[in-house]
C-alpha cells in the first residue's frame, strides 16, 4: 500500500526522446495537419471575402439532422450543416467505389452489409462503439438512413407514447403523412401524398399472388 501511494504521488518521469529524431517529424506533421484543417474551415469561411454568417448551424448530416435543415431551407433561412462523416450517394456528391455504372455501393439496396464487411468501406463509414455486439451507426451524409434497404417502415404508435409531451403518435402522424408520397393507399387517415418519400408495394406475379391466397385460405380454415 504504501509503494502504491509512493509510486501514485510521485512526480513524473521526465520524457525521454527518440535520438533517432522520427518523434519530431511525427510532431511536425501533425501540427501540419491541423494547421492545414484550420485553414481549410477559415478559407471556407471567409471566401467571399467576409465572415459566413447563417441563420442556423446543424451539428450532423443524419437522417434527422438532413430533415431539420431541409425544413428551415424552405422556410428562407441560410442553413450550415456539419457532418464528420463523408458524402456517400451520387446525388449527394459520393465518389466512393462504383460497384454498377455510376452507382456507388450506397445506391444499392442493402449495400450496407457489404459496407459492414469490407474494410475499406466500414472504417471511413461506420462508428465504432465499444459494444458487444456493436451497434451498426452509418457515418456519413444520411446517416443511418444510408443503410438503405428501400424499406419504408413507421414506429408503432405504442413506442411513441412512451415519448415525452408533444411526441404521442397522434403529435407525429402528421409528418409521416406530408412525407409521403403513397402509391398504394394515396392520402388516408394514415397516409399522404406529394411528400418526397415515394412508397409503393413490391411488385409481385400471378404466382406470387395464388401463394398468398392459399397461405391466408389455409389461416381461415
Amino acid at each position: 500500500r504504501g509503494r502504491f501511494a509512493r509510486g501514485y504521488l510521485a512526480p513524473p518521469r521526465a520524457r525521454r526522446w527518440p535520438r533517432d529524431g522520427a518523434w519530431m517529424l511525427r510532431e511536425v506533421g501533425l501540427l501540419l495537419l491541423l494547421a492545414f484543417s484550420a485553414w481549410s474551415i477559415v478559407r471556407y469561411l471567409f471566401a467571399d471575402g467576409g465572415p459566413a454568417v447563417f441563420d442556423y448551424i446543424v451539428v450532423g448530416g443524419g437522417s434527422t439532422g438532413a430533415v431539420v435543415a431541409g425544413r428551415l431551407g424552405e422556410a428562407g433561412y441560410s442553413v450550415l450543416v456539419l457532418e464528420a462523416g463523408g458524402s456517400t450517394q451520387i446525388s449527394l456528391g459520393g465518389d466512393a467505389e462504383p460497384v454498377a455504372g455510376k452507382w456507388t455501393i450506397f445506391d444499392v439496396p442493402l449495400g450496407w452489409v457489404q459496407v459492414l464487411s469490407d474494410h475499406r468501406w466500414s472504417k471511413e463509414f461506420q462508428w465504432v462503439v465499444p459494444a458487444d455486439p456493436p451497434p451498426a451507426i452509418a457515418r456519413g451524409l444520411g446517416g443511418c438512413g444510408i443503410h438503405n434497404a428501400m424499406l419504408y417502415m413507421r414506429g408503432r404508435p405504442a413506442d411513441f407514447a412512451e415519448w415525452g409531451a408533444g411526441w404521442s403518435w397522434d403529435d407525429v402522424l402528421p409528418f409521416y403523412k406530408r412525407s409521403e408520397d403513397n402509391e398504394q393507399f394515396g392520402s388516408s387517415p394514415l397516409h399522404g401524398t406529394g411528400g418526397p418519400v415515394r412508397v409503393t408495394t413490391v411488385a409481385s406475379d400471378e404466382l406470387s399472388d395464388f401463394f398468398l391466397d392459399v397461405c391466408l385460405s389455409s389461416l381461415d380454415s
